[in-house]
């Protein structure tokens, strides 16, 4: 229920904070129809407390002086019958806690710009401190842009050189001296960055993050994936040490230790490209001094090593008589037989070496045949480069379950009838799983396939694929991904980011929650609970079975069966867009406008009030902006000698008043300048 109060229009609580007595709202401001959020500080109730308020008081000055495009700009503070409410801008974006899993490329990119946060109000005097880094707390759009959020536990570093009397902050990401309240710094902050990049890169949401942290707050760096680079593994491992004083110092140390990390991975990658050695360990393998041995494809192996080798006599073996070329012959005939005797025993063998037992005189071999070896049951794959497998549950000695499966560039991997706890799937791999029973499966940049079994979790983003005759709890698809589905059944269905899926014959027992311009087109549907759309989504529905009515202000079309409709559909979905685009257009209009407003306010009256500044008392002007012109209504005259100075406001239609107070002080001239613009454009 939404209610109009002090000049806003309160929407949805967004948070709650019962002990501090904060309410957090999604709401418009009245004036200007300006999206915002409201933190109301109630402490009229005998659970909270008015201390509270006033050691808030310095902060919210802060907070109202910080200026960076990243951080959302506090619009107002003020004291209301019941409390105090701080608004600030609010900012259209999902949060990193929307997502389970990010690439290692999305995290960098992160990484980079918190720390350009983190430097900018370290820079300041005294510095700032957030205090509560997690994934809730920053904001990512789809170009990569973030944004920090919740400054509502920040303080500045001179109030913190004590300890405090609270401890407050997110389990899992607080350092150890936030956490006993034995006063924190900018290494605070550096710790809370560590551990949010560890949750993205490890995928644990916040709230078990508190069960990944040792009791001597360290963090286990072996579940971070296996392809993450060693020197930024160390980078990390230096940012979340429990002893401050092991840090980085700040957070320009930290960037420009960063930065040397990242060189230190591409002079990694140069050396590897300039080797014929093909498959080599990842950077945790090798920082470990022991490389597991990677996967292959199988197809030819034999024949390529048998190929090589010859090859190699062949070169070594100069040509003479006769005789000479005879015995190089039959050499060569021998050692041929023996490889290809060598390939039909040894192949079978590594087949079923378990996956870290190979002994390392065999390393260099199946690397270079690319063999493809079995794992123990209950084991784990690691496959990149290129590679594939197949497996069917007992068929030649294969496991019947799995640990986890990772797959990467361009691996292809199969399974039938094999139970396995986690899939993660990366950047150009092919996941096809039949009849396989799955706890979760995360897909990036892959494509994946799944035809009968059970899934209890799948998180997909920016992949393709299909889902048939499938049953599980929960399905989420994102950023872009586009998905065909067949006789599916889940508890929950989550689409946001541009994902769209084509299903027939599904049924959602909870309901769901589509954003960000996702579409889905469901045929023969049944939905027996809620389905919640955005303003942005698009729902199309035949021959559906709803147990509560769909939204009627929502993009969506209900047809019925046997309708000729896919000429129909694509108008409809072209028109919704059509709608979103001329609403996002407003919007940014609308928001341009007001940043053209907020800059008036600050600064016209001092750009035309040269004039006055010398003549001393009281001065007051009123300027009227319509229809593209700009006018003095009254005060001084030789306002109107500058009045082209305010050329770039002149979109605006309001009212400017100006009061001007010129005096003298110890001796120098003060000129007190107060501004207010008043909109006078009629609501739509």
């Amino acid at each position: 229920m939404k209610e109009d109060r002090h000049g806003y229009r309160l929407g949805d609580i967004l948070g709650r904070n019962v002990h501090g007595g904060r309410l957090t709202y999604a709401a418009v401001r009245l004036v200007d129809d300006l999206d915002v959020i409201v933190k109301q500080f109630s402490f009229a109730r005998e659970d909270a407390d008015w201390a509270g308020f006033k050691a808030h008081q310095r902060e919210l000055e802060m907070l109202q002086s910080l200026d960076h495009e990243a951080i959302p700009d506090f619009l107002d503070a003020f004291q209301v019958e019941d409390g105090f409410w701080l608004v600030q801008e609010r900012v259209q974006a999902p949060s990193l806690a929307s997502r389970r899993y990010w690439s290692f490329e999305e995290v960098e990119q992160i990484a980079r710009q918190l720390l350009d946060i983190l430097i900018y109000l370290q820079d300041r005097h005294p510095p700032i401190i957030h205090r509560d880094f997690k994934p809730e707390n920053i904001l990512r759009h789809d170009g990569g842009q973030v944004h920090l959020i919740d400054f509502g536990l920040a303080r500045d570093a001179q109030r913190e050189g004590s300890s405090s009397t609270v401890a407050a902050g997110t389990p899992g990401f607080m350092a150890p001296e936030q956490f006993f309240n034995t006063g924190v710094d900018e290494r605070t902050d550096l710790y809370g960055l560590g551990a949010t990049l560890y949750a993205l890169l490890a995928g644990i949401s916040t709230e078990e993050m508190r069960l990944h942290v040792s009791t001597a707050f360290v963090f286990d760096f072996a579940k971070l994936p296996e392809d993450t680079p060693s020197p930024f593994r160390a980078w990390l491992e230096t940012l979340t040490h429990p002893e401050k004083e092991d840090r980085f110092e700040s957070a320009r140390r930290a960037r420009a230790a960063l930065d040397a990390a990242f060189a230190a991975i591409e002079n990694e990658h140069k050396a590897a490209a300039s080797t014929e050695t093909k498959n080599l360990p990842s950077p945790r393998q090798a920082s470990r001094g022991s490389a597991k041995i990677p996967l292959g494809d199988g197809t030819d192996s034999s024949n390529a090593m048998l190929e090589h080798w010859s090859k190699q006599a062949e070169d070594s073996s100069p040509k003479s008589a006769g005789s000479r070329a005879l015995d190089q012959a039959a050499k060569g005939f021998f050692i041929a037989v023996g490889l290809v005797i060598l390939g039909a025993i040894s192949i079978p063998i590594a087949w079923r070496i378990p996956q870290d037992s190979a002994p390392s005189f065999l390393h260099p071999w199946l690397q270079t045949a690319k063999v493809i070896r079995m794992p123990g049951e209950g084991g784990s794959y690691a496959c990149r480069s290129g590679l594939s497998i197949e497996l069917e549950a007992g068929k030649y000695g294969a496991p019947k379950s799995l640990e986890s499966i990772y797959a990467s560039n361009g691996c292809r991997i199969r399974l039938k009838g094999i139970e396995v706890r986690t899939i993660n799937a990366r950047v150009d791999s092919t996941i096809e799983l039949i009849d396989a029973q799955v706890d979760s499966i995360h897909a990036e940049r892959a494509n994946l396939s799944m035809n009968g079994g059970f899934v209890r979790l799948v998180n997909i983003s920016k992949s393709t694929g299909t889902l048939s005759n499938i049953t599980g709890q929960d399905l989420s698809i994102a950023e872009h991904s586009k998905f065909e589905a067949n006789d599916v059944k889940f508890t929950n269905l989550r689409m946001h980011d541009s994902a769209s899926m084509h299903a027939r014959r599904l049924q959602l027992s909870q309901g769901g929650n589509l954003s960000g311009k996702s579409t889905l087109v469901a045929e023969t549907v049944k939905l027996t609970g809620p389905l919640s759309l955005s303003e942005d989504a698009i729902l199309v529905l035949r021959d559906p079975i709803l147990s509560k009515p769909l939204p009627a202000d929502r993009h969506t079309l209900v047809l019925k069966p046997g309708e000729d409709t896919e000429q129909e559909v694509e108008a409809f979905i072209a028109q919704a867009r059509r709608e979103d685009e001329r609403r996002t257009k407003e919007k940014e209009q609308k928001q341009a406008l007001w940043d053209l407003q907020n800059i008036l306010h600050k600064n016209g009256c001092r750009e035309v009030g040269a004039c006055v500044s010398s003549a001393h008392g009281e001065h007051a002007a009123r300027l009227d902006f319509s229809g593209g012109k700009i006018e003095l209504v009254s005060g001084p005259e030789c306002l109107k000698a500058d009045l082209s100075k305010l050329e770039k406001y002149k979109a605006l239609q309001g009212t400017l008043e100006c009061q001007y107070k010129i005096y003298d002080q110890n001796g120098a001239t003060v000129v007190d300048v107060n501004t207010r613009f008043k909109d006078t454009k009629p609501k739509k």
